[in-house]
């Protein structure tokens, strides 16, 4: 499957420029049954339960016994790999592999907006401007839009309004469809970073879903939330970073519903999304406390930092115009813009292996078996 890392480039565009791959297990812990390839080594009985012969030799001529003890060598070692190969393949791999790369000012934009009723009023119709000036200085990037809001003590509350596209068109006329109190009366931060990372991920999605890889968001968001990063650190293993991707992201409160935004943050920063954050002083009641609103005011920074964007505070829509003014100067310099191709590379390439070596060592075990009944009998 070819998964491209900025997922939108014509790929006969691109200068080859060598690669790498890396492998991600979907199971790892299956791998720990590698180890039981050694229980007969370490347990008499299981020896003798499955037919490993003996090295143990009789009197025999010196070729005999050479004979015998590279058959009995060759048996263990193809049991061995045969268990072995069945251990890799339940552990299911998965190959990301990049192959081309080339430099690329193309990016792609999603811009969001808070859409609680604090936004009612002019507070809309100023971000809509705003907004509308941004599109236009973008032309020649993929953009896409992104709303939130939220009702209290509920999860959800996000949408895309406009998936991905290079029409400057289009986005113009999500912009125009956008209304306060459009999911809810609340500010659902975390439902906005979550909705957004994955609406730049869409095209990859949908090719990896034509090749048979599913990713379960839902499974993700939970776990996520009890802390647990097997799966996290799967999804972002297949869907890689890139370097030509940008968030946008605008409110005029705190999160107070939905998604903790530390959850979707967590996401943004593993997938390598650049987040520009800008802050209207709140205009109406945000229900919080002035010590919890200025804390999560402080996570939003740091984290918007972390993924190598910034963040701004604005007085008034003035200033949160120059803002947007800000971002668009900061992103215009030249990027390197990877693609990758993600498959089941093991399985896929290497899967024979299991049946041809089961299949050997079947044989080399009866066979050995059968020479070594007709040399007791010679014997007797």
């Amino acid at each position: 499957m070819r998964s491209s890392a900025c997922g939108i480039f014509p790929r006969e565009t691109l200068d080859k420029k060598g690669g790498g791959v890396t492998v991600y297990f979907e199971k790892p812990a299956l791998l720990l049954l590698a180890l039981l390839v050694f229980l007969p080594l370490l347990f008499p009985r299981v020896r003798r339960a499955i037919p490993i012969p003996s090295l143990m030799v009789v009197r025999e001529s010196t070729a005999a016994r050479l004979f015998r003890y590279i058959w009995q060598t060759a048996t263990v070692l193809s049991w061995s790999a045969a268990f072995l190969a069945a251990t890799i393949i339940v552990a299911w791999p998965l190959e990301d592999k990049s192959e081309f790369q080339r430099k690329e000012k193309v990016r792609k934009i999603c811009v969001v907006g808070d859409m609680s009723t604090s936004m009612s009023g002019e507070g809309v119709k100023r971000l809509q401007e705003i907004l509308h000036a941004f599109v236009d200085k973008r032309k020649g990037d993929w953009m896409c839009l992104t709303a939130y809001s939220g009702s209290p003590g509920q999860e959800g509350g996000a949408r895309v309004i406009q998936p991905l596209t290079p029409d400057i068109a289009l986005m113009h006329k999500a912009i125009d469809r956008l209304q306060s109190g459009m999911f809810g009366s609340h500010t659902a931060i975390g439902e906005g970073i979550w909705t957004t990372a994955f609406a730049l991920r869409e095209r990859e999605l949908q090719a990896m879903e034509k090749k048979k890889i599913f990713i379960d968001l839902l499974r993700l968001r939970e776990e996520m939330k009890e802390g647990v990063r097997t799966y996290f650190l799967y999804v972002t293993g297949l869907l890689g970073k890139q370097e030509n991707e940008v968030m946008v992201f605008f409110t005029d409160g705190y999160y107070n519903t939905g998604l903790h935004p530390s959850v979707a943050m967590s996401i943004v920063i593993a997938l390598g999304i650049r987040m520009y954050v800008g802050i209207l002083d709140p205009t109406g009641a945000t229900g919080l406390s002035q010590d919890t609103a200025e804390a999560r005011q402080h996570e939003m920074k740091m984290a918007a930092k972390k993924t190598g964007g910034g963040y701004f505070r604005g007085k008034n829509y003035d200033e949160i115009a120059g803002f947007y003014d800000t971002i668009d100067r900061i992103e215009r310099r030249e990027m390197v813009v990877e693609i990758s191709s993600t498959t089941r590379a093991v399985f896929d390439k290497f899967g024979w292996a299991l049946p041809f070596l089961t299949g050997a060592y079947i044989v080399m075990a009866v066979t050995f078996i059968r020479i070594r009944g007709k040399k007791k009998g010679v014997r007797q």
